[in-house]
């Protein structure tokens, strides 16, 4: 004799295993999704594949865990990233061929006549243009090795521009309109080269180390231009403009800046109507500053 079952716990069981598929598909779901990772972090590449789609065409390959170019031509980041404040990081090896061949990295690229580059040789030499329009200038020194990887690392924060060799500062520029742009891996000669453990981070993106907001009767203000200068020399509180910006609609500015400087910050209206004191020989700790500035009339 066949044992009946009420039509409600059959709706029962169904819902119980309804639920119970649910759970299962999110537990898998939650195994399997990619963590979300530091949003920064533009572009990371170990090159242990072509993931990120380089277009090499018949000039470049990945190998062993790099980049390959041989033939002396440019290969643009993939998806056009545009990068006006940030760092860039990249470890570059000669291999083979025309010892007289530089490569490196082109950044902040607008077009054809505004870019900016610092390339390499194996000579231990590097080349330069800065400001995107200046001419290149040559240089050798020791910190450039042409037997072992070099690893190239250009941060640019907002007007500074700081370039490192082996975690060695060897340039630093001003750039009174720096822009957005475009980076390129470059190769240039009749010689083989390597790229390995690229990464950008967009400083854009960062929370601000120096933050705040421009208050004025006690009322945050929107639209108010706030100033950061760099101290380049000590002594003589000699300072240069680094960073300019204005606050949003809830009076708040931001700035990233090198942690390694003092500055001035001073903050008012761009009609100059309105200014506040300014703040100096700011040094930024590992948390941050958060400095709200009060202006008043300039009577």
């Amino acid at each position: 004799m066949k044992k009946k079952t009420s039509k409600k716990k059959h709706k029962f069981l169904r819902g119980c295993l309804g639920i119970f598929l649910i759970l299962i598909v999110a537990f898998i779901a939650f195994i399997l999704w990619p963590m979300s990772g530091d949003d920064s972090i533009i572009l990371s590449d170990t090159f242990d594949n072509n993931d990120n789609n380089w277009p090499l065409g018949n000039y470049g390959s990945i190998e062993n865990g790099q980049l390959i170019m041989s033939e002396g031509d440019i290969s643009v980041i993939p998806a056009d990233l545009q990068l006006k404040n940030g760092s860039i990081r990249v470890n570059l090896s000669y291999i083979s061929g025309n010892k007289e061949s530089v490569f490196g990295l082109f950044f902040r690229e607008i077009d054809d006549e505004l870019y900016n580059f610092f390339l390499i040789g194996s000579d231990s030499s590097f080349m330069a243009r800065l400001k995107g329009k200046e001419d290149s200038f040559y240089n050798t020194n020791g910190f450039i090795k042409s037997d072992a990887p070099n690893v190239l690392t250009i941060k640019l924060y907002e007007k500074l521009t700081r370039i490192y060799i082996n975690e060695t500062l060897i340039v630093e520029s001003y750039d009174d309109n720096p822009g957005a742009g475009t980076i390129s891996l470059y190769s240039s000669g009749e010689s083989t080269v390597a790229f390995d453990n690229l990464e950008i981070i967009d400083y854009d993106k960062l929370v601000g180390n120096i933050t705040g907001s421009v208050n004025i009767d006690g009322d945050t203000l929107g639209g108010a231009e706030v100033v950061a200068y760099q101290v380049i020399e000590p002594e003589t509180l000699g300072v240069v403009e680094i960073a300019r910006t204005i606050t949003d609609d809830n009076g708040k500015y931001s700035f990233y800046l090198p942690d390694d400087s003092s500055y001035f910050i001073e903050s008012g209206t761009p009609d100059t109507k309105y200014r506040g004191d300014r703040y100096t020989d700011l040094q930024i700790p590992d948390s941050g500053i958060d400095l709200d500035i009060t202006i008043r009339e300039v009577k």
